[in-house]
């Protein structure tokens, strides 16, 4: 019988496994695009971001650029437990697609 920590516990697990299967996948399309020198450089806390969260760090995406994919699962709680994940496909762009906003 599993109980309600056992449960979050291996859904939080499942994440932790898709997140890598999707850095690497992320990884994958750097490599692709620019070479296995930027997809060493591939930080995904750091270097590739969604459209809205790098124009929030003051940057804009180059005009013609197009975006990585990616896809990102995230729980569904109720009552304080994970009942289900929905898998959501994101658009990523990576650090050298980017200019700076000058004001």
């Amino acid at each position: 019988m599993k109980t309600k920590m056992s449960k979050k516990i291996s859904s939080l697990e499942r994440t932790n496994w898709r997140s890598l299967a999707t850095m690497n996948d992320v990884r994958e399309q750097i490599r692709q695009r620019w070479g296995d020198k930027l997809a060493r450089k591939y930080d995904p806390t750091r270097n590739c971001r969604s459209y809205n969260s790098w124009k929030s760090f003051g940057f804009f995406v180059r005009k013609n650029e197009r975006a990585l994919t990616s896809i990102v699962y995230l729980p569904v709680e109720k009552n304080g437990e994970v009942k289900d994940v929905i898998r959501k496909r994101i658009s990523l762009f990576y650090y050298p697609q980017l200019q700076r906003i000058i004001n």
